[in-house]
């Protein structure tokens, strides 16, 4: 059966276009969604499959704003590659088999 596997994912600038492209491109479900006075999203949780990541405002890391990582374990991770490629997802390590 088909899992999916995170790790933690700070997204701390941008986050509803975030959630967006991950619910339209990668699949994922709104859980929750908490939201401070001004409309900030101050935590947020997506589902897919049995996984879940969650998203917060946090403190980007002083080297670099970009702190967030998500692994995912697909039944079709090669259609999920040319959906998020198409949609402008940035390519760091290309994807591979493993035994």
């Amino acid at each position: 059966m088909p899992t999916t596997s995170s790790s933690p994912a700070d997204f701390p600038i941008r986050q509803d276009p975030a959630i967006a492209w991950l619910k339209q491109v990668l699949g994922f479900s709104e859980h929750a969604v908490y939201r401070n006075e001004s409309g900030v999203i101050h935590h947020a949780e997506l589902t897919h499959g049995l996984g879940m990541i969650m998203l917060g405002t946090g403190e980007p890391h002083p080297a670099s704003a970009k702190t967030q990582g998500i692994n995912l374990i697909l039944s079709d991770p090669d259609a999920v590659y040319e959906r998020a490629t198409a949609a402008g997802a940035a390519v760091i390590f290309p994807l591979e088999d493993k035994p």
